[in-house]
C-alpha cells in the first residue's frame, strides 16, 4: 500500500463588495520540500448593496464553492479514468475473442508459423531462410484452393 499526503492551499481575497477564493490540492513530497499541484478550482461570492457587510460570510461561500468546485474537477478526472481504463479492457478482450492465433504474433516470423499451422503446415523448421518462409506459404494457400499472385507478375 503506498502513503500519499496530499494538501489543500486556499486563498482568498475579500473586498466590501465581493471575495474570490482559490483552493489548490497539492501533492506533498514526504520528507522534501516540493510539491505539485494537481488541481485547482476557484470560488467567488457577492455582497448586496443592501446586505450588512461581513467579511467571513463572503469567505465561506468563496472557499466552500472553490472547494466544491475541486471536487467535482476530481471526481470528472477519475471518472473520465475509469471510462479510459473500461474502454481498454474492452477493447483487449474483444481482441483477444476476435484472436485466430495470428493477430498476437510478435513478428512476421511468428505470423507466418502461425499462418502455415492455421493451414496445416506442420513441420515448419524453427528458422527457416526467408524464401522458403514464402514456398512454404504459398503450397499451403494453394493447397487450401487460394490463388496466390506474385507481387511481380501484377505489374
Amino acid at each position: 500500500m503506498s502513503h500519499i499526503t496530499l494538501a489543500v492551499d486556499i486563498e482568498a481575497i475579500a473586498t466590501k463588495y465581493a471575495t474570490a477564493a482559490e483552493a489548490a490540492l497539492l501533492d506533498v513530497c514526504d520528507g522534501c520540500q516540493a510539491t505539485s499541484v494537481l488541481a485547482t478550482a476557484e470560488g467567488s461570492s457577492k455582497r448586496d448593496p443592501g446586505d450588512k457587510y461581513d467579511e467571513s460570510i463572503g469567505v465561506d461561500l468563496a472557499v466552500g464553492r472553490a472547494l466544491e468546485a475541486l471536487g467535482r474537477r476530481l471526481q470528472r478526472r477519475a471518472d473520465g479514468k475509469v471510462r479510459a481504463a473500461s474502454e481498454a479492457r474492452r477493447v483487449r478482450e474483444e481482441k483477444a475473442a476476435r484472436s485466430d492465433g495470428v493477430t498476437g504474433c510478435a513478428n512476421l516470423q511468428d505470423y507466418l508459423a502461425a499462418t502455415l499451422a492455421q493451414y496445416g503446415v506442420a513441420d515448419y523448421p524453427a528458422q527457416p531462410e526467408p524464401a522458403d518462409h514464402l514456398a512454404r506459404l504459398r503450397a499451403a494457400l494453394e493447397g487450401q484452393g487460394f490463388e496466390v499472385i506474385d507481387v511481380d507478375e501484377m505489374f
